[in-house]
């Protein structure tokens, strides 16, 4: 009986801590902007301490797109080796898989915003390679601003 209610009360404990995580988490991602400009991916990210990230396209090695089914996406950036940013510094916007190499990710963005598609249209265009331009259809955006979708 003491052993029961020992495991109840450490589940108990176990599971407000890990509402609690996700809690901090999804407000921290809720809060977050993203901006993609010709040169770079800026991310404003924190709730009590924001800081500013500023990624270069020269360092991204490619882009990836995980949709969801509520609607949304997740733009996964991967970073060439030998640059890296700290897991810590970018969670929760890191892919959860990545500890070693950390990859930031553009998390729980609408699909039709279609940051993917803009984020790959800006990478493209600062390497010089021809892209087409962006019409009403690519995004409901301004011109020249956008999303990801690789």
């Amino acid at each position: 009986v003491q052993i029961t209610g020992g495991l109840v009360i450490s589940g108990l404990i176990g599971l407000v801590g890990l509402g609690l995580l996700w809690s901090i988490g999804r407000a921290a991602a809720r809060g977050a902007i993203y901006s993609i400009t010709d040169k770079r991916v800026v991310m404003r990210v924190g709730i009590a301490l924001p800081m500013i990230l500023n990624i270069p396209f020269a360092v991204i090695e490619s882009v990836a797109r995980v949709t969801h089914a509520d609607g949304t996406e997740d733009v996964v950036l991967r970073i060439m080796k030998p640059a890296r940013i700290s897991w810590i510094a970018l969670w929760p916007h890191v892919r959860t898989a990545s500890i070693l190499h950390p990859e930031p990710m553009l998390r729980a963005l609408p699909q039709a915003d279609g940051a993917a598609q803009i984020l790959a249209r800006a990478i493209a265009a600062s390497a010089g390679v021809a892209v087409q331009p962006m019409t009403a259809a690519d995004t409901n955006t301004r011109p020249g601003h956008a999303a990801v979708t690789a």
